[in-house]
């Protein structure tokens, strides 16, 4: 016998069917993606040499690299075709020549006028080189000449964001005089920083930001109204660029003019403190920009500057002179310890804690922030018949002679790298969890902590090793294997909580605790039989209703 089906609700099925093909892409046309956006880059800013060279020689040339942006980070976001990127060189008539430099596997460029062209085919994910520009003055310019180069881009199917930078001729050229500081000072020294800078370039510096950075060892005593101090950070060191050094920042408005030296109208002073030994002082100077947030003001007298005789100029404008670095060592020490875990009468099957770990009883801190080398690693040997179940996130598994292991649990030995910067009251716990596989009489671990490069385990700085190695003792109290202990004696508490506790008549095997939380005051001895007897019953009760079921389907 054949239905038959309403108009309506034919309709309504059709409906539905034409949605479904839609929504996988059948039956509709295609939806295609907007044109790809890509943006030009380079520079924000071209700084020229003068023509002539101040000191003689040849003409200088500024190497520029200009870029162009795929926003797609896959492979499936290149895009294959042609493009043409367009240099508008009008601006820079009386300011700068300008020559393509080839790079390797880029667009060809040429140059007509003052118009570049350069022509590729294929603009893949992320950020490329589109063309390398040689930037030279002008014969004809002078200092302070500028003007602004312009860059677009066409493609037939793409589109281009077109970006200009500004080209000058001369700048300032701040550069920082040595301090020629005295090492070999003793915690508690002081001595005096006479700060100085010149300004080598070719036109005046328009206000001046001085900074001073300290290891965390050396303080600046004075505190100016018109600079700013920072403390220094030591915790997750690995995430600042200038982590152990503190910071003191001072702007001075005015002009600098080119060829002269300006010094502190007073000297700094600088202490080396009781956690001193290797110490940095970090100072540099830049044109006035705003300076970044710090965490006190100087409240004293402004510090200010003094101008002295001129200086010669520079060969050319080198930012990387603005900066110096300079080394103090501190005839100070520090003192390197670890301590071990001592776990009496573990059984075969159960888990401890040894509670490990190291310290830094000083006087001085230790900071590697130059290299980020390791101050030092513990080194951790597992005692016999314990296996490592639980480790430190920063110790690495390793094998009894050091190889590294891919797995990090079960190793017989253990490295752990102490952070480039320790404090000079560092604490740090290693706990780890060990599982009791076997009870050896006097079995026992070591825990050392000793140089970052196993070729080198001397400590220079710490010139007390009795205190480098500590014990991971297992039996230390009375040092013998657990005695046997009577059976378990059920009790019941007030709550109603039925608690067996104790270790089973074999020597070695593990403490249990069990728990059955019943309503009202029930006895504990006989409830686990009546459950399981209940259990029983409630299953054989399921099987009869079971087969009744099936009996009745069956006879329908």
């Amino acid at each position: 016998m054949s239905r038959r089906f309403p108009a309506k609700v034919l309709a309504t099925v059709a409906a539905l069917a034409t949605a479904g093909l839609a929504a996988v892409g059948l039956g509709a046309a295609p939806a295609y993606a907007a044109d790809p956006e890509f943006t030009l880059g380079g520079p924000s800013g071209v700084v020229l040499r003068p023509y002539p060279n101040p000191t003689g020689g040849t003409r200088h040339a500024e190497t520029v690299d200009f870029t162009v942006l795929n926003p797609s980070t896959d492979a499936a976001g290149a895009f294959p075709g042609a493009y043409t990127v367009t240099f508008d060189l009008a601006g820079l008539a009386h300011v700068a020549d300008v020559t393509f430099d080839r790079v390797a596997g880029g667009p060809e460029c040429t140059l007509t006028g003052t118009t570049g062209v350069c022509t590729g085919t294929g603009v893949g994910p992320g950020r490329s080189t589109v063309a390398r520009l040689k930037i030279t003055a002008a014969e004809d310019s002078q200092p302070s000449y500028s003007g602004t180069l312009k860059v677009s881009g066409a493609a037939q199917g793409a589109t281009f964001t077109p970006f200009s930078t500004k080209v000058t001729v001369g700048a300032a050229d701040l550069v920082m005089r040595p301090l020629n500081l005295k090492s070999g000072m003793k915690p508690g020294e002081t001595q005096p920083a006479a700060v100085a800078f010149a300004n080598k370039g070719t036109v005046p510096a328009d206000g001046v930001r001085l900074t001073l950075r300290p290891t965390h060892g050396l303080q600046i005593r004075e505190r100016f109204s018109n600079c700013e101090y920072r403390e220094a950070e030591l915790d997750d060191i690995h995430s600042l660029p200038m982590a152990g050094y503190s910071a003191m920042t001072c702007t001075f408005p005015g002009l600098y003019e080119p060829g002269a030296v300006y010094v502190l109208s007073e000297p700094l002073t600088l202490k080396a403190a009781g956690h001193a030994y290797r110490e940095h002082f970090v100072y540099s100077i830049v044109e006035h920009t705003p300076a970044h947030s710090a965490s006190s003001q100087g409240t004293g007298r402004a510090l200010t500057l003094t101008k002295r005789t001129a200086a010669p100029l520079a060969e050319d404008l080198e930012p990387s002179d603005n900066e110096r670095d300079e080394t103090i060592q501190v005839r100070n020490t520090a003192d390197f310890t670890v301590y071990g875990a001592d776990v009496a009468r573990p059984a075969v099957g159960e888990k401890v804690k040894a509670e490990i770990g190291f310290r830094n009883k000083g006087p001085a801190w230790i900071g590697n922030q130059r290299t980020d080398e390791s101050a030092g690693v513990v080194d951790v040997t597992v005692p016999e018949g314990a296996k490592v179940t639980g480790k430190p996130a920063e110790c690495d598994a390793v094998s009894a002679s050091g190889e590294p292991l891919t797995n990090p649990l079960g190793a017989p030995r253990y490295l752990c790298p102490l952070a480039s910067i320790v404090r000079e009251d560092a604490d740090k716990p290693l706990p780890f969890e060990l599982t009791i596989e076997k009870v050896v009489k006097g079995a026992a671990g070591t825990v050392t902590v000793r140089g970052a490069l196993p070729a080198k385990p001397e400590l220079p700085f710490d010139p007390d090793a009795t205190n480098n190695t500590a014990k991971i003792v297992l039996n230390g109290k009375g040092d013998t294997a657990p005695s046997p202990t009577p059976g378990p004696t059920p009790t019941a508490t007030p709550s109603g909580t039925a608690t067996t506790s104790g270790t089973s008549g074999t020597a070695g095997t593990t403490t249990t605790t069990t728990s059955v939380t019943t309503q009202g005051a029930l006895a504990s001895t006989g409830t686990s039989v009546a459950l399981a007897a209940a259990g029983t019953l409630l299953a054989l009760a399921a099987g009869a209703i079971v087969i009744a079921v099936s009996r009745r389907r069956a006879s329908r």
